[in-house]
């Protein structure tokens, strides 16, 4: 049976266990991402006590274990978010200024700082008049999801560092409903890295938006 190849992305604990931040694996045609990780182990032991909490993506996609791999796959172990103070990928239910995310940025040795803000407009995608907006969000996936996004934006481009906070809960017309910083020592990482993450945030994440206005309210696509 023929043989495939891969490649594993591995973010902080699991990056630091691994002693390497990418791992090219030679797979069995027909290999799931459970043998993935088996071989991850037999190469790099120190792997054994961090991957049991570690989440799988492949092609940027959460999936399970019995998931089956393809040649050129992309694979990447998802430690657990912190959610503590200082973690790059938060929620928060109180208001924030627009620049919120760069507190949150080590931007040592930085040529650039980019940010992206989302405010709440008074016109939805569709025209309709909006007058105040609710998010809500499944908060341990959206974590998760929200620090995938920066994860994908580390491993595309030479960036320093990279933080958003999502607000969560009532807003009104205004508002910062999102912010995004990123640090590069190129202005043009800089900016395509945070274009990817907020385009991703609308792709990945689950968090869900009500808009509110003289006609009534109606869930939308975060898209919008």
């Amino acid at each position: 049976m023929a043989d495939m190849n891969v490649t594993v992305l591995l973010f902080a604990s699991a990056r630091d266990a691994a002693g390497a931040s990418r791992v090219s694996l030679t797979l069995v045609a027909g290999a799931t991402a459970q043998d993935a990780r088996a071989r991850l182990v037999a190469l790099h032991p120190g792997l054994a006590r961090v991957l049991p909490t570690c989440r799988t993506a492949r092609n940027r996609e959460l999936v399970s274990d019995d998931t089956p791999l393809s040649e050129g796959d992309e694979l990447a172990l998802i430690p657990p978010v912190s959610g503590g103070s200082g973690a790059r990928a938060q929620l928060t239910h109180l208001p924030m200024t627009a620049d919120a995310a760069t507190t949150l940025l080590t931007i040592d040795g930085a040529g650039a700082l980019v940010t992206f803000t989302g405010t709440v407009r008074n016109t939805s995608k569709a025209g309709r008049a909006v007058t105040d907006l609710t998010y809500e969000a499944y908060e341990p996936m959206a974590l998760e999801q929200l620090e995938v996004c920066l994860a994908e934006a580390r491993a595309q481009w030479p960036i320093l560092d990279a933080a958003v906070i999502h607000r969560l809960g009532a807003l009104t017309l205004g508002d910062v409903a999102v912010s995004i910083a990123v640090a590069a020592k190129h202005r043009a990482e800089a900016f395509a890295a945070c274009a990817h993450i907020i385009d991703r945030i609308k792709q990945l994440v689950p968090i869900w938006k009500k808009e509110t206005g003289p006609d009534g309210s109606a869930w939308v696509s975060e898209g919008a």
